[in-house]
């Protein structure tokens, strides 16, 4: 199997492709055989004179890498190799919500009501301990994800729920802004006052995770369309058609939950993540629609385990190859290329945790 010297790791297959940036399942190289599975998020080339963007997204990776909770996927550096920029991020083995969403409705109907409250109860006590975040002097980070989406919720094989890419987040106050007139997100998950360009907290990110709680549990999508005019119109409309129009099992009680969520108005949604976190428990013990890890792996790895097969057996020769030691030359990509410049512009540093695969699409 190839492998590619990218600055101290070596990039074992690319796994994501997007429009900023390419996502690879790499290794960690280090003394004595040392060696550890990450995942790189790689600038491509012609952002890197970006001053603006580079400065942006430097700022805010500083900020994400201070976020360590176990529904929040992980950062640990940030660099540059030559001109480009990158991110080594928590490897997680499993699938975003859109491809188990795209699965679901091709196999079998919409997410069973057990595990889309696990994952949205998850998904909601990550963002409460991101809005809750404080600096080293006890100010508020008024953090807010700007991007919560199907594509952006991971499920792991081990039955873990973790959001990714808060590389799009925005912390009021910070020296680096988006640039005027620039709306970050993906344009079917903004809440309304995200697509106005307004000022925008915690309640916006409420508003999306009301959108994937629906999309979840109607198996459809809620307000994509086929124009991007179509799209931003429903979400300004406020109207939303009744979840038990299209999955009749969805008891009263958990539709006025999302409905709720989805109120148009920020004042009249839940107005923590907590608080919507707490009343999705309450449904769940109340309503017996409880679930667990266990079970979200167990369902996960009966939904994928054709992929999940073939999976294990690439990520096994991965872990035979044997590292390249350090110190010493790395393996280039094009033996006539000189070896990168690599800068230390490193936000942070943790262990990378036992994770076997990942799936950022």
């Amino acid at each position: 199997m190839s492998r590619i010297a990218f600055g101290g790791y070596e990039l074992l297959e690319r796994i994501g492709d997007g429009g900023m940036a390419e996502v690879f399942r790499a290794r960690v190289r280090g003394h004595h055989g040392f060696a550890k599975i990450v995942a790189i998020k790689r600038i491509r080339p012609q952002y890197a004179g970006d001053r603006d963007f580079i400065a942006m997204f430097i700022d805010e990776a500083n900020i994400a890498v201070r976020l360590n909770h176990a529904n929040i996927a992980k950062i640990y550096d940030l660099g540059r190799v030559g001109d480009q920029y990158y991110i080594a991020m928590e490897h997680v083995h499993g699938r975003d919500l859109k491809t188990i969403f795209t699965r679901c409705a091709k196999t079998r109907g919409p997410m069973p009501i057990p595990e889309a409250c696990y994952v949205a109860m998850k998904l909601c006590d990550g963002l409460d301990y991101a809005h809750a975040r404080r600096d080293l002097h006890g100010e508020s980070l008024q953090l807010v994800h700007r991007d919560i989406s199907l594509h952006n919720v991971l499920l792991s094989f081990d039955g873990e729920v973790k959001i990714i890419d808060f590389g799009v987040a925005k912390a009021l106050g910070r020296m680096s802004r988006t640039r005027t007139g620039t709306i970050k997100g993906k344009l079917a998950y903004m809440s309304p006052e995200q697509m106005r360009g307004l000022p925008v907290d915690g309640r916006s990110d409420i508003f999306a995770a009301g959108i994937v709680m629906y999309e979840m549990l109607a198996g459809r999508r809620l307000f994509m369309s086929k124009s991007p005019r179509e799209t931003i119109q429903r979400i300004r409309s406020g109207k939303v058609v009744p979840l038990r129009t299209y999955n009749q099992r969805i008891p009263a009680a958990l539709e006025r939950i999302v409905l709720k969520a989805l109120s148009v108005h920020p004042d009249d949604r839940f107005q923590t993540a907590g608080a919507l976190g707490n009343e999705l428990h309450r449904f769940a013990f109340f309503h017996r629609q409880q679930c667990s890890r266990s079970r979200i792996a167990s369902w996960l790895r009966a939904e994928f385990h054709t992929e999940l097969v073939d999976e294990n057996a690439r990520l096994d020769r991965f872990k035979a190859i044997q590292p390249t030691p350090l110190p010493g030359p790395l393996p280039q990509a094009d033996d006539a290329a000189p070896e990168p410049e690599v800068v230390a512009t490193k936000v942070g540093w943790a262990p990378a945790p036992n994770r076997a695969g990942v799936c950022y699409r």
